[in-house]
């Protein structure tokens, strides 16, 4: 979960590299992209015109920037416009696994224990809007919320050397795509500096982790008091960004933002 980000002043010298007018830009993205090589080291940059002007092309080239540079991206877009994103940064060379947009499809890539490739290896995701529109109350499987407590029983084991009691008896963490994944998140972790982003999360979500009211699921709602460590545990799998790109454009018109 280590990236060798080497910085905005690298991104800003390969916007500029960039920067020229051909086939894949024209005079106004390249003029855009310049001057984002300016912007972006110092703060985040809004970019808003017309539909089909271009910000799709301009944003993957920035992607690409950050990718270029050791960094690392992650694009959330509306539900509909996952293909189009997929597109653009396959143009500028930048490999991105299909749009993220269910935790079934986020647990998947954890089918196989051994298996390669999970989210936080990735270089660039999209992430759907509504991926976290999760539905969860008391009746809910087991696997939809039980990363919370499996990250928890995973790191108490690293860190404490034991698992929290109980749980190797709990038959509610019986989820094999769960077990891999907290497994494969922790392990992670596990190998980076005290000063790590991720490294700091997981220990704050493993403070504020009650144990054993972790197995609650009525916790897991939408205005319970796990959710917010839930979706952090789920973050945790994603890894840390250098980079957020946000599509906000149109989504609620259904348009496009290229």
């Amino acid at each position: 979960m280590t990236n060798a980000f080497k910085g905005w002043k690298t991104v800003a010298k390969n916007l500029c590299a960039f920067g020229t007018a051909g086939e894949k830009l024209n005079e106004g993205q390249a003029a855009s992209l310049r001057a984002l090589a300016k912007r972006l080291p110092n703060n985040g940059v809004i970019i808003a015109d017309e539909v089909g002007m271009g910000k799709t092309r301009i944003a993957a080239f920035v992607a690409k920037a950050v990718t270029d540079a050791g960094g690392r991206v992650a694009i959330l877009v509306p539900p509909g416009l996952g293909y189009q994103w997929r597109d653009e940064l396959r143009v500028v060379d930048v490999k991105s696994p299909p749009i993220l947009r269910s935790l079934w499809q986020y647990l998947q890539v954890w089918e196989h224990k051994e298996q390669s490739g999970p989210w936080f290896e990735e270089k660039a995701i999209i992430v759907s809007h509504a991926f976290i529109n999760w539905r969860l109350g008391e009746n809910s499987e087991p696997w939809r919320w039980a990363l919370l407590p499996e990250i928890y029983a995973r790191w108490r084991k690293q860190t404490k050397k034991r698992l929290p009691d109980g749980y190797t008896s709990e038959q509610q963490l019986d989820d094999q795509w769960v077990k891999h994944a907290a497994e494969s998140i922790v392990s992670a972790i596990d190998k980076n500096s005290e000063e790590h982003k991720a490294r700091k999360t997981i220990e704050e979500l493993a403070d504020k982790t009650p144990w054993p009211g972790a197995l609650i699921a009525a916790e897991y709602k939408r205005d319970g008091e796990l959710r917010p460590w839930l979706e952090r545990a789920v973050g945790l799998g994603l890894g840390v960004f250098d980079l957020v790109i946000i599509d906000e454009a149109h989504k609620a018109e259904g348009k496009t933002a290229a």
